[in-house]
């Protein structure tokens, strides 16, 4: 975009142009008709790993992910042919590390004092850790509905070979895996060799097959995971495969199957290790706490069953893996009178064998659910052969909690339903953490305030309910004076303390439909829907600053501080959301420039005392 392209463009003044326009945490970007960049700021450049001026060469095209590249490319023609206004969605970019990164963008045409569009605004937030923290809650809810298949197949396979094989396949399908591999252990050369392999891939699979793998740590075929898992007899595993300094002799093939973790799990017979699940995933960081945890125990069911297939012909009545299996396992017959139930069910439910033998399977029933739900099982397992679902069950203490539950039928030889085997596993604490992770995807964690992000969802939120009902919506931005003083002076535990503190003034200072959201360091955002009248933004906004000013008992002494606070009005100040936001920072600006410790409130900008209050 040429300079003379800009003439006449001066949407308040220069010092509002760059105050906004190099907002700290925020990515903005200018590009031309062509999509090449005209003016970034310092943090778009360092979310994408660019210094400003390698970034200045480039064009859209150049830095958007393959997948994203047409449609983000389309939305920007349309925006500039003038058949859309805006558009905000989920980007992803290449890092010039070539990591990925996803991003919220929102998009608004940049047009010239003519009122011509000459280039297009680009705002960015890097959302990549929510976007991660969402694919790991569905990689670990996948898993937990995996692993219990993978118990049911331990309880019904005859065939040892079948049943690793439906191991590794349920990895595949239900974990998202590249691959899933069961290697055979020589205990005598030490080599490790392929006996099953699941992958989607042919030509990877192909590959995998013959991978030189062995447990000799003075062999470069054992000096990786598998190798260090088998010796040990215990898991290993790799978050970050090709930057590992232990992988050199499979990180070609490795960057061609684009597998990034691998994780080994020792399978023993007797207590002795015999070979190694191997799993392959395409993240990096996936085999946290909970995914190892899980898998760690599908591995050790797996050796259950090797030692339990030397002594039993059924495996449903095979007293190891029934015994040990980590979901809780009940027996009932046609009538749903219980008949067997393993040590693991005792536990989650709290009932003793004496509270449940020869009893209805209901007596486990809360109330919490449809009443209908057995006939609903029953049906099921009637016509398709297994019911799974999560349902709230009844603890023997009378504790309600909740449970996934997989039900399958076992028929006679001549087809007639005459059991039902459950298979029943406690999801409460991992529920309860995926309210709490997505809480902190959403919140401040020192205030527990809404975070930027969500303040963005309400915001929207907000302007499609009052543009549906022709109301008026207000945001203040508020940015404590002299903060830094006191921390410096006090240190960071008092300066959270103060934070924390004008949090919670805040949000007593506002009405129940109102929203108080912590941005970063000392920033703050209020959100004000239905706004009547100007009156009452000015004596809402005025009540904020009273509260802020307000002094803080710290041990003996009284510490001060106070803010500075920009209004926006819509539909006065902007129809869009970044429209009220660059206005509503534009003002703080102001407030602060003309003295601090008040609320400023733009009307014109050749006359800022008479926009304040």
């Amino acid at each position: 975009m040429s300079q003379d392209s800009m003439d006449g463009f001066d949407p308040l003044n220069k010092d509002f142009f760059e105050s906004v326009f190099n907002w700290t945490g925020i990515g903005i970007g200018v590009v031309d008709l062509y999509g090449s960049y005209w003016k970034i700021n310092d943090a778009w450049a360092q979310m994408l790993g660019y210094t400003n001026e390698e970034l200045l060469s480039k064009s859209i095209r150049d830095i958007s992910h393959p997948d994203d590249t047409e449609k983000s490319y389309s939305s920007l023609q349309a925006m500039i042919r003038g058949e859309i206004d805006s558009y905000r969605f989920e980007k992803r970019f290449v890092r010039k590390d070539q990591t990925e990164i996803y991003c919220d963008l929102i998009a608004t045409p940049f047009k010239n004092s003519h009122g011509e569009t000459v280039g297009v605004i680009g705002v960015m937030i890097d959302i990549s850790d929510r976007k991660m923290l969402s694919q790991q809650l569905l990689s670990l809810k996948n898993l937990y509905a995996g692993s219990a298949l993978v118990h049911q197949n331990l309880l019904q396979e005859k065939d040892l070979g079948s049943l690793l094989e439906e191991v590794c396949r349920i990895g595949v399908s239900y974990g998202g895996f590249v691959a899933a591999m069961v290697a055979d252990l020589d205990r005598t050369t030490r080599q490790l060799h392929i006996k099953t392999t699941a992958c989607p891939d042919p030509v990877i699979k192909k590959m995998l097959d013959v991978l030189e793998l062995s447990s000799d740590p003075e062999s470069p075929a054992g000096i990786g995971t598998v190798g260090e898992s088998v010796r040990t007899g215990r898991p290993v595993f790799i978050n970050d495969f090709i930057a590992h300094p232990n992988t050199g002799q499979w990180k070609e093939r490795a960057k061609y199957a684009n597998v990034r973790s691998v994780a080994s799990f020792p399978l023993k017979k007797k207590g002795n290790v015999i070979g190694t699940l191997i799993v392959l995933s395409d993240k990096i960081g996936y085999f946290h706490s909970e995914v190892l945890s899980l898998l760690t125990s599908m591995a050790e069911s797996i050796s259950y069953c090797i030692d339990s297939l030397d002594h039993r012909e059924n495996l449903l009545l095979s007293s190891t893996v029934f015994r040990e299996a980590i979901e809780g396992v009940i027996i009932a017959d046609y009538h749903g009178k219980v008949l067997m139930a393993n040590r693991s069910f005792h536990e989650i439910t709290g009932f003793l064998p004496e509270d449940i033998l020869g009893k209805d399977i209901k007596v486990f029933h809360s109330d919490s659910h449809d009443r209908n739900l057995f006939r609903k099982i029953f049906k099921s397992v009637a016509t398709t052969g297994k019911w799974e679902g999560e349902v709230w069950n009844r603890r023997q203490s009378g504790q309600i909690r909740l449970h996934r539950l997989s039900v399958v039928g076992i028929s006679s030889k001549e087809g007639m339903l005459t059991h039902f085997i459950g298979f029943l596993s406690d999801i409460t604490a991992q529920r309860e953490e995926e309210d709490r992770m997505r809480r902190l995807a959403f919140h401040d964690p020192l205030t527990g305030l809404p975070n930027r992000m969500l303040f963005h969802d309400r915001l929207d939120q907000a302007l499609r309910g009052a543009k549906r009902s022709d109301s008026a919506v207000a945001i203040c931005y508020l940015d404590l004076d002299e903060f830094k003083p006191v921390n410096d002076r006090y240190g960071h535990q008092v300066g959270d303390e103060l934070l924390k503190e004008v949090a919670l003034r805040l949000e007593r200072s506002i009405r129940e439909a109102d929203t108080v959201c912590r941005i970063g360091g000392d920033e703050f955002i209020i959100l004000f829907p239905n706004i009547l009248d100007e009156n009452e933004i000015e004596r809402l906004g005025e009540q904020l600053l009273q509260e802020v000013s307000k002094p803080f008992a710290w041990g003996d002494e009284l510490l001060y501080v106070t803010a500075s606070a920009g209004l926006a009005l819509y539909p006065n100040d902007g129809a869009e959301l970044t429209d009220l936001l660059t206005q509503a920072d534009w003002a703080m600006y102001q407030a602060k420039k003309y003295g601090r410790n008040r609320l400023f409130w733009k009307v014109s900008p050749s006359a800022p005392n008479d926009s304040e209050f």
